[in-house]
């Protein structure tokens, strides 16, 4: 019995989805931060950061780490089919594509709720 759930347990993880790999270079961004960390300081965040996602300062409360999402680019018509935000085009679309980060980049987006679109505004 403590051979099969042991089994169980290793299929099971083997099945959990991998965290999403980030392509970030954090050395050559570092500029970029340079107000809020030293570099030996930044380099240790992003480096932890990257694991799961992209580090950001385009809010104003500072630097955070921007989670990737599982789910980027895959077709929506709901925020609540995405990880993040159901992301579209224009006020007249009724479909769209799920954000690849949880949070989005500072200008103005689309989001689409029960397939109405609505303007989300960003700084």
């Amino acid at each position: 019995m403590k051979r099969f759930l042991l089994l169980s347990l290793v299929v099971l993880a083997a099945c959990a989805p991998a965290a999403p790999k980030v392509d970030y270079d954090c050395k050559a961004h570092y500029e970029d931060f340079s107000t809020y960390f030293e570099e030996k300081e930044f380099l240790d965040w992003c480096k932890e950061c990257v694991r799961t996602g992209v580090p950001s300062d385009s809010y104003d409360a500072g630097p955070f780490c921007n989670t990737v999402t599982g789910d980027g680019g895959k077709a929506c018509s709901d925020r609540a089919e995405c990880e993040g935000y159901c992301v579209t085009t224009g006020i007249y679309a009724t479909s769209g594509e799920c954000s690849a980060t949880m949070q989005l980049e500072d200008g103005c987006h689309w989001i689409l709720t029960e397939g109405t679109a609505t303007e989300l505004c960003v700084s």
